[in-house]
């Protein structure tokens, strides 16, 4: 086949099918792309310009070519456009793409079959790597801006439709990792819609659309989204604690995933001081880092045994020896707990069987009425229905082993393991 194989664009064997080409009205440029994988280090209008020379060949301009119709003298204007585009955002790496006319893709097909051409590069190709290259070239080591061409996952894809010189992007999520400690009780870890209006706003939820005005999340993605310029935020726990429960010790892991972001140098640091600023008394974060995406799934489906602090009310007094003895009794004891009562109305009834690790009194009040609890079990362990046994629906329980009503009155989650922001496949950025 004509042109195939060929390692020199000097060839005389290339004559043929080069001045086959010719004849059809075509650019430098796309006369070039008909042997584009013949010979290295020439751009297609080169490979173009040397057939010409070689073998006596005349070309038409782009605007008068049969195939581009002009799309191959617009690269500079197109260059323009994307550029232009970009400048509002700030990223490391991008990669341009195009929309190309179907018609000169088909017309260009139509000229390669008529000359038996197979060592070509379409116009779409050779668009988004020269429109590419050259923005790339005007913006290397500029500032604090280093844009670099990259093909496997850039933090920005401009595409370009060169019909209208329009570009629409999709810039990569930035995801920050960081530990929540929520120093307060009575606030979601996530926002929850009104269960009335399902978040369309009514008067049992003051319009709002939610259960409760503030959530970790709310507080947390505020000052994200401004520093970022992102306008939304999507935040992934390492598991959560009850409404009315704080989270202490270290913090619970996160993941802030910020879609679109306009600016994605940010420092950390400051964005901390941000958040606590934003989020005081309520919540505070540390361990702040970039992390790739594939850290959502690892803090999300963390699995580690959580240690908690409870406190409990009796019925009736209990004796010292006697809550030693029950704490003996349940650590280290697999319980078997039914879907707690207080939340069988959101989720699947059934039985779910989990260890405890540990049962430690921490205190007694005097009159036996009251103690403070630390324990420690396996994710998914319901604290609160292991102190009070649910009505027979988590077994062992506290309360049953007791033969006293007990309730959970208070309860802080002091420790909850999970990765750290190194194990989160962390992400260098200045």
């Amino acid at each position: 086949m004509p042109g195939a194989g060929v390692g020199d664009i000097r060839d005389p064997q290339l004559a043929e099918p080069a001045r086959e080409a010719a004849e059809l009205g075509l650019c430098e440029h796309c006369l070039g792309r008909c042997f584009a994988r013949v010979d290295f280090g020439y751009g297609n209008d080169e490979r173009g310009r040397i057939l010409v020379e070689e073998h006596d060949l005349e070309t038409t301009t782009p605007e008068e070519c049969h195939v581009c119709e002009g799309l191959m003298g617009r690269v500079d204007r197109m260059r323009d456009v994307v550029e232009a585009d970009l400048a509002g955002w700030a990223f490391d790496t991008f990669l341009v793409g195009t929309r190309v006319p179907p018609d000169v893709l088909e017309r260009e097909e139509m000229v390669w079959e008529a000359i038996g051409a197979e060592d070509t590069e379409s116009a779409k190709s050779e668009l988004n790597r020269e429109i590419g290259k050259q923005v790339e070239a005007r913006h290397s080591g500029i500032g604090r801006e280093n844009w670099t061409v990259e093909f496997d996952g850039p933090d920005v894809n401009a595409v370009l439709d060169t019909r209208f010189d329009h570009v629409d992007h999709v810039h990569k999520s930035l995801f920050i990792y960081g530990r929540y400690r929520k120093h307060v009780r009575g606030i979601p870890q996530t926002r929850w819609p009104c269960r009335n209006c399902r978040g369309t706003g009514c008067t049992e939820c003051g319009a709002s659309g939610l259960n409760y005005i503030l959530s970790v999340e709310d507080l947390v993605a505020a000052p994200a989204k401004q520093a970022t310029g992102a306008s939304e935020a999507t935040f992934h726990g390492a598991g959560r604690e009850d409404v009315d429960a704080r989270c202490l010790g270290s913090g619970r892991p996160f993941v802030l995933e910020l879609p679109d972001p306009r600016r994605r140098f940010v420092n950390l640091d400051v964005l901390r001081r941000a958040i606590t600023t934003c989020a005081a008394p309520a919540v505070s974060v540390s361990e702040l880092a970039f992390v790739d995406k594939d850290a959502v799934s690892e803090v999300k489906g963390h699995r580690g045994r959580k240690t908690y602090a409870a406190e409990v009310a009796f019925e009736d007094p209990v004796p010292t020896e006697t809550l030693f003895k029950v704490s003996d009794m349940l650590e280290g004891t697999q319980v078997a707990q039914r879907t707690p009562s207080r939340v069988a109305h959101r989720r699947a009834d059934k039985t779910r069987h989990r260890d405890v690790t540990r049962c430690l009194l921490v205190h007694r009040r005097d009159d036996g009425l009251q103690a403070r609890f630390l324990l420690q079990g396996d994710a998914g362990l319901y604290i609160k229905e292991l102190v009070s046994g649910d009505e027979g629906r988590s077994d062992p329980s506290l309360a049953g082993l007791l033969d006293v009503g007990a309730r959970c009155t208070a309860l802080d989650v002091v420790d909850v393991g999970g990765p750290s922001a190194l194990d989160a496949t962390i992400r260098a950025e200045e």
